[in-house]
């Protein structure tokens, strides 16, 4: 189980309004967040995985899922499509962050192969960055 975070990026206040919409809306929302899952950060991924099998869960879990469950009641609803792809996108800037960090360290060790390898990849990852744009 992922440890609670103190400090909040925009990727986690992305996912909490997607749990929120979840906790709201219901069976349709959650099946449509299963393709995303992948972009969740750690916690939220639990959280997701919690709502979805229904089981007995932990009570970090559980007290996080009430407080989600009634900050959605408090808050207005957000467009559960562009949150969809908003995490998406913070998910894979997060990515290319630490390739760069990669990259800058390939470079510094002077391991061609590496950097080769490593540039290959943030190529691939700019172009779904490029067809991911918000």
């Amino acid at each position: 189980e992922a440890p609670i975070k103190t400090n909040k990026t925009r990727q986690d206040s992305i996912a909490d309004h997607l749990l929120m919409y979840v906790l709201t809306n219901g069976k349709a929302a959650e099946e449509s967040l299963h393709e995303f899952e992948e972009y969740l950060p750690a916690f939220h991924r639990d959280l997701f995985l919690a709502i979805s099998s229904k089981d007995q869960v932990s009570l970090n879990i559980s007290n996080t899922l009430n407080r989600l469950t009634l900050e959605a009641s408090l808050n207005p609803q957000y467009n559960f499509d562009e949150l969809k792809k908003l995490l998406k996108y913070e998910a894979l800037k997060e990515e290319e962050r630490a390739m760069i960090k990669g990259i800058q360290n390939a470079e510094n060790i002077g391991d061609e192969t590496k950097l080769a390898e490593l540039m290959k990849k943030f190529d691939e990852l700019r172009k779904k960055l490029h067809t991911n744009t918000v």
